[in-house]
């Protein structure tokens, strides 16, 4: 009786810290800019891949990723809101195929792809950008997974607009390859490949890709993971190699059928290296005011 009165007060407090304390972030006036975004380990560079089991074992292997001379090339992600939990899933595997395709990720703001029922139905803050939630970075050039070469403007409201680039206009020369709600994720994914496979060093002519559907019920997954390889004449004239496949990570409730996530990992965001600064302060500082307030030891769940 006493642990479950004791369960269900972590619980309740645990919620209502939380929902406060996020609330505060999501709506915070001091300009973003006021923070100073730190690392907090020191970045190992060594090139691996994680190979994860049934089991969720990961698996390592040395020198997988495939070097980019230059990231020029775009992929944009649109669909929906959800958690926060939710969509850095998704911007994980994106990440990793950013990495693999030597482009970054342009993205709506948070408060477009966060929900406000996760919220404690408050609208995140549109001065809230996605570097206040997650120090993304590639390896092993420490490069940001997020844009910095912004195309939209901070007055940019129409985030949902399929498609949302004016490439002519804005990219003339370019490749821009669109995947709708209804198209197929998985050829758009092949098209990119080769595109970014036969790119010249110095060119000044990429590729967007825009994405307005969901990752995890994508067809994607339907012949993996790993994704497929580009085209013969990609394998055959550029030094691909097939461990340079980046990784997917699928969820079981939306495909059962795949038993195993595999591929080469590009960017560093495991949740210890890239938690910005401020938030490892406020995790920190919920912990132990959950710990006081429920008498919670060392030796519980924390």
């Amino acid at each position: 009786k006493m642990k479950k009165i004791f369960l269900k007060n972590v619980v309740k407090v645990s919620a209502l810290l939380a929902s406060f304390i996020l609330s505060s972030i999501y709506v915070i006036k001091t300009p973003v800019m006021n923070f100073q975004l730190i690392r907090t380990e020191t970045l190992v560079t060594k090139q691996h891949e994680f190979k994860v089991d049934a089991g969720h074992n990961y698996h390592e292997k040395s020198s997988c990723r495939r070097q980019c001379t230059q990231r020029i090339n775009k992929i944009y992600f649109e669909h929906g809101a959800a958690g926060i939990g939710d969509r850095l899933t998704a911007l994980h595997m994106l990440a990793q195929m950013a990495g693999y395709l030597c482009a970054d990720l342009e993205l709506p703001p948070p408060y477009i792809h966060l929900n406000s029922v996760h919220n404690d139905g408050k609208q995140i803050s549109d001065i809230i950008q996605w570097q206040d939630l997650r120090n993304m970075t590639f390896l092993p050039d420490n490069a940001p997974v997020f844009s910095a070469r912004k195309t939209f403007e901070d007055n940019f409201t129409e985030w949902r607009k399929v498609p949302v680039y004016d490439a002519e206009r804005d990219y003339p020369g370019w490749s821009h390859i669109v995947t709708r709600k209804d198209g197929d994720l998985l050829n758009d994914y092949l098209k990119v490949q080769d595109l970014s496979w036969a790119q010249k060093k110095g060119t000044k002519f990429g590729f967007i890709w825009e994405i307005h559907q969901s990752i995890y019920t994508s067809s994607l997954f339907d012949v993996g993971p790993p994704l497929p390889e580009p085209s013969h004449i990609v394998t055959e004239g550029t030094d691909f190699r097939e461990d340079m496949r980046p990784y997917l990570l699928s969820f079981r409730h939306f495909r059962p059928d795949v038993i195993e996530n595999i591929g080469c990992i590009y960017s560093d965001d495991s949740d210890k290296s890239s938690v910005p600064s401020h938030m490892q302060i406020i995790r920190n500082q919920l912990v132990e005011t959950v710990k006081r307030v429920t008498g919670a030891t060392l030796n519980s769940v924390f």
